[in-house]
């Protein structure tokens, strides 16, 4: 159901985290030329045909797990209690993500002998973290409301 705030925030997450796909994750830059992180590796943009240098597997799962937890829970609308817990799981992997990704810059820049630059994207895992964190909040209280229904019968 969309039309609960809770969907709209877990929906907001999904997009943010979909987003990290689709954009560069970060700029390297030294004499060995300019590179960009991606979800999958670090590619070489001053050749004619970029080429990835170095796959990042670890990150691209981890993103890719995080990504579909977050959708499945926007599904999970009927069972509230594993909608709470896949939320809480999803939070913690959006911040999980966000760790991993300076790290991970951070590591290729220093194998590769090269300046990393901060980039914008690596917000966007804190922001799904935190719309998740919301949408835990309003889950509860949904939980909380048709409890006191039940009692009230």
């Amino acid at each position: 159901m969309i039309q609960r705030i809770q969907s709209l925030y877990i929906l907001a997450a999904a997009v943010a985290l979909g987003s990290l796909f689709f954009i560069d994750l970060g700029h390297l830059s030294g004499p060995a030329g300019l590179f960009n992180v991606t979800h999958y590796g670090v590619v070489d943009v001053t050749k004619e045909n970029p080429e990835v240098i170095t796959y990042l597997f670890p990150l691209a799962a981890v993103l890719t797990v995080t990504f579909v937890l977050v959708v499945i829970d926007l599904f999970l609308f009927k069972n509230r209690l594993l909608q709470m817990r896949v939320a809480t799981t999803t939070a913690a992997l959006s911040i999980a993500c966000a760790l991993l990704l300076p790290l991970t810059n951070v590591m290729v820049a220093s194998t590769l002998e090269m300046e990393w630059h901060l980039h914008w994207t690596l917000a966007l895992p804190l922001v799904a973290s935190f719309l998740m964190v919301l949408a835990y909040r309003r889950i509860s209280d949904d939980e909380a409301l048709i409890r006191s229904l039940n009692r009230l019968r």
